[in-house]
């Protein structure tokens, strides 16, 4: 047996990496290996939104409980025409796993009268998981165990630059590989010729596009933001807002470029081709040289490596590509770098396999880690349960079956400080270690962890592997 946990240990790590590196968003939620380090970057001034003026930038990050990272207070100087990525790593070494953490990074500039800052949270797990959630919730594991991403909303761009009284449109992205009837609403003080839409979404389908058409007013900086929800869902996660900045004014956009990516973060059921997109906006006054590549895990295949585009002034090139992802329960980061005019910009999308399997063990083992054995038996019995629907129904179908389980599964947890019977005096057979004890792994006994690592990356290629050999 613990060959065979040694095993499957070693699959997570090959599946998920050793460290993150992830774009910080406002309501970031993140798990970490054990004894590993993630990274959350951001860029200045790009990210706080700031004019072409030099600035300092007084940084700070919090966690609580402390939580060990290598940026606690730390000021830096840029300019628009100076970007800098900034990272923030925080460390799991001697953390238990199921600890977590909140933490806050501000940023101010007094010279520019800015303060802004971005809240998450933190939790060690061999389930990796990445999500950003936009509504309240009472900690990390609610965030990360309970959310799952089946379908990304986006803006093609996150700002666009127009000049008063102009025409404009503005593309709205909508993506899934569930089967789901989606209602999209825009707020804005723009007028927009439309405001409401509805879509379906299904199995093999890329992104819709929802096209806002609208006519500027007067100078100013405009708000307008985008709400999806899926009909027949009650998680959280089956509402996305997202917003984007509508710059009005006489004298262009201002000096420089931007990246972005869609989807930014989706999860699905099929081992399938995703179709992703990235967008370069040209501002500068003259056409551009953009070199551009696409890092991603080895474990994901890409149509996309490296390329070269020349972008005419004050315009901007969508270029669509396809990642394939090789394991059942993966979790791959998908970053888009660009370099022009010796400046460096990023943008980073994350890709779940089965997401939802992911979230029910996490909670699971929870549960389990102090249940005693009636307690574990039952929580096993109903994971195996919804595991075998999950298997056989359409993918989107089953949400409410997974909102239900995640809820009686919460509910276990006041019950799980009961005092384990010993098993001398039962005459019971111990229950499995977690839901995933019982997964058959083909691990050679004794053999040296390079000759398991090598058999777990010949594993993962094989076209075969289905989640129905998983069995608890």
């Amino acid at each position: 047996m613990k060959s065979v946990l040694l095993g499957f240990a070693l699959a997570l790590f090959f599946v998920s990496g050793s460290a993150h590196a992830l774009k910080l968003t406002d309501g970031l939620y993140f798990t970490v290996l054990p004894n590993s380090t993630a990274e959350v970057y951001f860029i200045l001034p790009d990210d706080v939104g700031t004019g072409m003026g030099k600035a300092d930038y007084f940084i700070t990050t919090t966690a609580i409980p402390d939580w060990d990272r290598d940026l606690t207070q730390r000021t830096i100087s840029t300019d628009i025409n100076n970007t800098a990525i900034i990272p923030i790593r925080f460390f799991t070494i001697g953390k238990s796993e199921g600890e977590c953490s909140n933490y806050t990074m501000t940023i101010q500039a007094p010279s520019l009268g800015l303060s802004r800052s971005w809240k998450g949270g933190i939790c060690v797990s061999k389930y990796m998981d990445v999500d950003i959630v936009t509504g309240p919730v009472s900690g990390p594991k609610e965030a990360l165990n309970q959310n799952v991403d089946l379908f990304s909303l986006g803006f093609r761009t996150a700002s666009k630059a127009v000049k008063p009284g102009e025409n404009f449109s503005l593309e709205l992205l909508v993506q899934s590989q569930a089967s789901l009837t989606i209602d999209v609403s825009v707020a804005s003080d723009v007028q927009l010729a439309q405001k409401s839409f509805m879509l379906q979404t299904g199995k093999g389908s890329g992104a819709s596009t929802l096209m806002l058409a609208g006519t500027a007013g007067a100078a100013g900086t405009y708000q307008i933001s985008a709400t999806a929800k899926a009909r027949g869902c009650t998680l959280g996660s089956c509402t996305k807002q997202v917003t984007m900045t509508l710059d009005v004014s006489d004298s262009g956009p201002k000096s420089g470029y931007s990246v972005s990516i869609f989807p930014e973060n989706l999860a699905i059921k099929s081992l399938a081709p995703v179709i992703y997109s990235f967008t370069i906006q040209n501002n500068y006054q003259a056409e551009a040289s953009f070199v551009t590549r696409v890092e991603k895990p080895y474990d994901l295949d890409s149509s996309f490596v490296i390329d070269t585009f020349a972008i005419p002034a004050l315009s901007e090139k969508t270029v669509n590509f396809t990642v394939t992802p090789r394991n059942q329960t993966g979790f791959y980061e998908i970053k888009v770098i660009v370099n022009a005019n010796d400046m460096e910009k990023v943008a980073s999308a994350y890709l779940s396999t089965n997401e939802m399997v992911s979230d029910v063990y996490r909670s699971a083992d929870e549960v389990r880690s102090q249940a005693s054995t009636a307690v574990k038996a039952e929580v096993d019995s109903k994971v195996k349960t919804w595991y075998s629907s999950y298997t056989k129904s359409e993918y989107g179908s089953n949400m409410t079956a997974y909102a239900s389980l995640q809820k009686d599964l919460e509910s276990e947890k006041g019950q799980s400080n009961q005092t384990e019977i010993p098993e001398n005096e039962t005459g019971e057979e111990p229950a499995p270690a977690s839901p995933l004890g019982m997964i058959v792994i083909p691990v050679i006994i004794g053999v040296a962890v390079l000759f398991v690592l090598l058999f777990m990356r010949k594993r993962q290629g094989k076209e075969g592997d289905s989640l129905d050999s998983i069995k608890f």
